[in-house]
């Protein structure tokens, strides 16, 4: 299967609603319709916003 590509909008929207709205990845994947595990690779800035 190839590899899915999405649009830099479309990352950094997945990001802002995890980073900045407190939404769960969980929650973000469902809205998106991906798995959780692509929000989670899309950006260190999800993991690095958590940590603090």
């Amino acid at each position: 299967m190839a590899r899915r590509e999405y649009s830099e909008e479309f990352r950094n929207e997945a990001v802002k609603q995890v980073t900045e709205n407190d939404y769960s990845i969980a929650e973000t994947a469902e809205r998106l319709g991906i798995h959780p595990n692509i929000i989670k690779s899309l950006d260190k800035t999800i993991r690095v916003a958590r940590s603090y």
